[in-house]
């Protein structure tokens, strides 16, 4: 996929050993200015010594802040079994120490990040779906979609905490 690098996105590059995320601060017509956000350098590049590949673009709703400062854990042995999205809220609830469900940028984040233990199926999120209090965000690990469905249906849940 093409890329048009564009000022003040973040990016996932690969330098050929591992990904690594960077904010470009700056272009010009023959230049970029970019920030590796693991350590805060700034460099200039010549667009034509530019020889990472790139990876992905980072979403707009990751744009925020960077991946790299979120410390997240992800549950290890999550629930097998689908359930409904209050059901999943008061699991959550049940398991304490922090445990809860995920946003639903929280769950892109896992995907694009390529966290395992997902099965290809929904997801349940955190988040009401704001146009109905009836519905709520999911996220499908099969296509990597944001989507959203009844609190009746059921869904997999794997639980995150902040640590």
């Amino acid at each position: 996929m093409e890329y048009e690098l564009k000022q003040g996105r973040r990016y996932l590059i690969e330098d050929g050993k591992s990904l690594i995320e960077i904010k470009i601060l700056e272009t010009t017509e023959k230049a970029i200015k970019l920030k590796f956000c693991d350590t805060n350098i700034d460099q200039w590049y010549k667009k034509e010594n530019f020889k990472f590949s790139i990876f992905d673009e980072l979403p707009d709703i990751l744009n925020q802040k960077s991946i790299l400062e979120q410390k997240l854990e992800w549950e290890l042995f999550p629930a097998i079994k689908q359930m409904t999205w209050d059901g999943a809220i008061k699991y959550a609830d049940l398991s304490g120490e922090g445990w809860r469900l995920p946003t639903k940028n929280e769950l892109q984040l896992a995907y694009i990040s390529k966290i395992k233990g997902f099965m290809p199926d929904y997801y349940w999120s955190s988040d009401t779906y704001e146009y109905s209090k009836d519905y709520a965000w999911v996220y499908y690990f099969l296509l990597g979609k944001t989507d959203y469905c009844t609190k009746t249906s059921s869904k997999y849940l794997r639980l995150i905490r902040n640590i």
